[in-house]
């Protein structure tokens, strides 16, 4: 009976699969493999970055919410409104029939007027330097992708050759001179990705800086055309007012020279602005999705590719641990790490078979 177990054990083998694959020549490529995976799965975690849509989005409504109410309050003191308005307004002055407003009350309008406008321009700018800076971010953020991408298939279109150099320099009975040469091709080839990557970001950063110059164009544009929206709006309500005290003499029963259509007018400057503001936000929501885009798309065929090499290694680690086994008579090879059953490890046989011949 000991005799059949010693027996069956000696024709049965096993393999180190884990092992055999990190010793495997592509290995590096396939660690190659994971570190670009990890690094672009970073990317989707910075700070900010995977929040742009949302806040631009939360921005833009808050401003077209802004905006619309400002419309609605200044429709709704014109047109039909306008008379009722009106009807308030006389039916109030009727009862000062000999009070004036103070002659220092259109100054202190004025003052406040324009601190109101100030405050509604400060605001808009801000939001304008928002959206240039996530912009801004959102194309930085494809470049450095691109960047990564291109070393990282520069050094996977470089991994066979660089295994081969670097195989030959293990090499024992190899001389100090020919060792430097080979140590020259390597450094090379390490110098070639290097250059072909800071060249791809030298074109990335003027790219980059021409955008930037392209926003901030775009966005003193904005600033102009709100600067002097919120100037016509206070000039005009200042005027009114400066109309209003000095038209309304002491006996006077009623404010004359209200204008509905003024307020109507300013309703709809507000409006377009809001509009205008929102549609520009949009567009920053579409750029920040097509980069979430291309990083997802990237990411899984990266996954698909690693998958492909390792089922390959997997393939080849298992045909040379059968091939071991036909010359070694044996009829089972297990592949797992030293099994409770017994066997002959027959690791070290298939790690040479995998050995590439030089």
């Amino acid at each position: 009976m000991i005799a059949l177990i010693l027996l069956l054990a000696a024709g049965v083998g096993y393999v180190d699969v884990a092992k055999l694959v990190t010793q495997h020549p592509l290995y590096p490529v396939l660690s190659q493999y994971d570190r670009e995976i990890a690094a672009m799965r970073s990317t989707e975690h910075v700070a900010g970055l995977r929040t742009i849509a949302a806040s631009v989005r939360k921005d833009a409504d808050a401003m077209r919410a802004s905006t619309t109410n400002a419309n609605r309050r200044a429709q709704s003191m014109s047109g039909a409104n306008g008379a009722a308005y009106r009807s308030r307004e006389q039916a109030y002055l009727s009862g000062m029939q000999s009070q004036r407003i103070p002659a220092n009350d259109t100054a202190s309008y004025r003052s406040g007027a324009a601190r109101s406008g100030q405050a509604t321009l400060a605001a808009y700018r801000a939001a304008m330097a928002q959206r240039t800076q996530h912009a801004l971010a959102a194309r930085a953020q494809q470049f450095r992708e691109k960047e990564s991408t291109l070393a990282f298939d520069l050094e996977k279109a470089h991994a066979g050759q660089r295994l081969i150099l670097a195989t030959k320099l293990r090499n024992l009975h190899l001389d100090r001179s020919n060792q430097k040469v080979l140590g020259a091709k390597i450094a090379a080839l390490d110098a070639s990705v290097v250059s072909a990557v800071a060249q791809r970001k030298r074109s990335d950063d003027a790219q980059l800086g021409a955008y930037a110059a392209q926003l901030r164009a775009q966005e003193s544009a904005d600033d102009a055309r709100m600067a002097a929206t919120v100037a016509r709006s206070t000039t005009l309500n200042v005027a009114q007012r400066t109309q209003l005290a000095e038209s309304l003499p002491p006996e006077a029963a009623a404010l004359r020279g209200y204008d509905p259509g003024a307020a109507a007018g300013i309703g709809n400057a507000i409006a377009n602005a809001g509009n205008d503001l929102h549609g520009r936000f949009a567009q920053l929501q579409t750029v920040e999705h097509t980069s979430r885009a291309d990083t997802d798309a990237r990411i899984a065929a990266l996954q698909a590719a690693r998958r492909q090499l390792y089922d390959a290694i997997l393939t080849q680690i298992r045909n040379d641990a059968s091939q071991v086994a036909r010359r070694r008579d044996m009829s089972v090879v297990i592949y797992q790490r030293a099994p409770s059953s017994g066997g002959v490890d027959l690791t070290p046989d298939v790690r040479k078979e995998l050995t590439p011949r030089l």
